[in-house]
């Protein structure tokens, strides 16, 4: 049993409560730390979790991508380019049912996604109203979410960082700013 001086590092995944030491603030039974801040009970072995596929997918887009980091936010994983979010993952958050990443659009686009196949693009709640597209996991291919997820990564990294890439590869980057 953890108690109350069992030393934890930070998560708070399960709504479990740390001092600014890192110490749990009231006990939690049986519970253990694992990898990607997953917590199981112990002597029951955790089985694949059925978005961890799809998760794998999006971190090996964007982590190919220059200067993109990830962190969990909200008990998710998300990816950052200079700190800031240019994709977040969203599987079955607060029970919606979606196995998704979502993404920003450039302008018109989330609108134009959604009427074209709705089974494969929502608006996501919060972040949707400022053109984020959520993006159905499952229902895509690699070549898609690839090309979804650089074009958030461009629409969020700095100019200076779209500009040294774009030199180093050859390729046109396209800025909001020309």
């Amino acid at each position: 049993m953890i108690t109350q001086d069992s030393v934890v590092p930070g998560c708070l995944k399960m709504g479990m409560r740390l001092s600014c030491l890192g110490r749990i603030t009231r006990p939690l039974p049986q519970a253990v730390l694992t990898c990607k801040c997953r917590f199981e009970r112990m002597g029951k072995q955790r089985t694949p979790d059925k978005g961890e596929k799809h998760i794998e997918r999006v971190r090996r887009i964007c982590l190919a991508l220059p200067e993109t980091m990830e962190k969990l936010s909200h008990g998710e994983p998300t990816f950052f380019v200079k700190k800031k979010v240019f994709a977040m993952c969203s599987i079955n958050h607060h029970n919606d049912g979606h196995i998704a990443v979502v993404c920003p659009a450039p302008i018109g686009v989330q609108q134009a996604l959604i009427e074209s196949a709705p089974e494969k693009y929502y608006r996501p709640p919060y972040v949707g109203g400022a053109g984020w597209v959520g993006v159905e996991l499952p229902r895509v291919s690699d070549k898609d979410l690839k090309m979804h997820l650089r074009e958030a990564w461009r629409l969020i990294a700095p100019a200076k960082l779209q500009n040294m890439v774009s030199a180093s590869t050859g390729e046109s980057v396209r800025t909001e700013t020309g």
